[in-house]
């Protein structure tokens, strides 16, 4: 059972390249809500929100497009809106995201 659990986690991370391409997911993820990019040629630098199983993660990437090996994952998981919140306002660089989760009705 388990190593059935372990698979699945690993077929939806791949469906969510590339948030998962680093590191698989801290806990379940059942879907994308909403992402931004604040990337540019060769430089990966995004941040995504997922509904997890409980709660979100909220997940940062960052590294050279070329090398993702090199690259740097951070997760978060919240098991509230507000500690959704309040980790996109730690990364002031994509406040967007806030507005898009908003709109999805998280």
């Amino acid at each position: 059972m388990a190593k059935k659990h372990a698979a699945e986690m690993v077929e939806r991370s791949m469906a969510f390249a590339p948030y998962f391409d680093q590191e698989p997911p801290q806990v379940p993820v059942i879907g994308l809500i909403a992402d931004q990019s604040s990337s540019i040629a060769y430089e990966l630098d995004a941040m995504a929100v997922f509904k997890s199983r409980p709660g979100y993660l909220v997940v940062h990437i960052s590294g050279c497009s070329c090398w993702p090996c090199a690259g740097t994952t951070t997760q978060w998981h919240c098991h509230t809106i507000g500690g959704v919140v309040q980790v996109i306002r730690n990364n002031p660089e994509f406040s967007a995201l806030i507005h898009k989760v908003h709109e999805k009705g998280w």
